[in-house]
């Protein structure tokens, strides 16, 4: 076994080789000769780490020998790379339990955890602030809006029958008595005569024609009519002045752009659709 009085270190190289050095393993030392690393500690260093401390002459040579001391190297590294420490030989460095080991892990997961919860808030607090500004319409005024619309829709064709019922009744009044007689024609079940007459009912032309004109007309009330919601009519007319603005500052910033006429603002927003895309550009 080597002494570890006579192990002395050459240059940095082999100062860095020894300070990385897992315990057991061996590391050259002198004039290339090797030893096993028994004990001391593990450090986590660049050797370019090493040089500038020996150029700030934190690590010291031998005087008049040359080289390094191992001690005078194990000291300097205790005192300038304690937090570089990784492992160590048992009693040097405390041995992490397994509880510790668990809080490690507990504490990085709530850090991970936090980190998600912030960005989270993050995105909820830019979603509000579109919102006050008129950017976004939010989600449960349009699913009301929605509802009011699907409810007003249910009530419209389901009131078709009643509204048409005096035309129908002039057109078909005798429709059972028409069913039954082609029913007797052919030999068939009298108590049948109900669902022919409703199957001759519902293809009719008359029949057909007035469905569709009751759908033409409830759609074209639909599309143009008013907000079914006050809230709906509130949000729209701000996302409409939002959408203005933002049209109308970004055509300018084109205009000055090219050293345009600013006057010639309203008849470039008139004339094209102005909107602004990912990736800063506009079409």
């Amino acid at each position: 076994m080597t002494k570890q009085q006579s192990i002395w270190f050459k240059n940095a190289a082999q100062i860095h080789k020894y300070l990385i050095c897992e315990i057991g393993e061996e590391f050259i030392y002198g004039d290339k000769q090797v030893a096993v690393k028994e004990k001391g500690l593990v450090y986590t260093v660049a050797q370019k780490t090493i040089y500038n401390h020996i150029d700030a002459a934190l690590l010291k040579s031998r005087r008049g020998a040359g080289g390094y001391a191992k001690r005078t190297v194990d000291q300097y590294a205790k005192a300038e790379l304690g937090e570089k420490i990784v492992s160590g030989t048992k009693g040097e460095l405390p041995e992490q339990s397994e509880s510790e080991g668990e809080n490690e892990n507990a504490r990085a997961r709530r850090t991970m955890a936090d980190a998600e919860v912030k960005e989270v808030d993050a995105a909820l607090r830019r979603l509000k602030l579109k919102e006050k500004l008129g950017e976004v319409v939010p989600l449960h005024i349009v699913g009301r809006e929605h509802a009011e619309r699907q409810h007003a829709w249910k009530l419209y064709m389901g009131s078709f029958m009643r509204e048409v019922k005096s035309e129908l009744i002039s057109e078909f009044g005798g429709d059972l008595n028409v069913a039954k007689e082609i029913i007797a024609l052919v030999g068939g079940d009298e108590e049948k005569a109900e669902a022919l007459s409703g199957w001759m009912f519902s293809r009719s032309p008359i029949l057909v024609e007035l469905y569709r004109k009751r759908i033409s007309e409830g759609l074209n009330t639909f599309a143009t009519g008013e907000w079914f919601t006050e809230e709906m009519r509130e949000a729209w007319e701000a996302y409409e002045k939002s959408r203005k603005e933002r049209e109308t500052e970004l055509v300018l910033g084109l205009i000055q752009l090219v050293d345009g006429e600013v006057a010639l603002l309203a008849e470039v927003i008139a004339r094209y659709d102005i909107s602004s895309r990912e990736d800063g550009l506009c079409r």
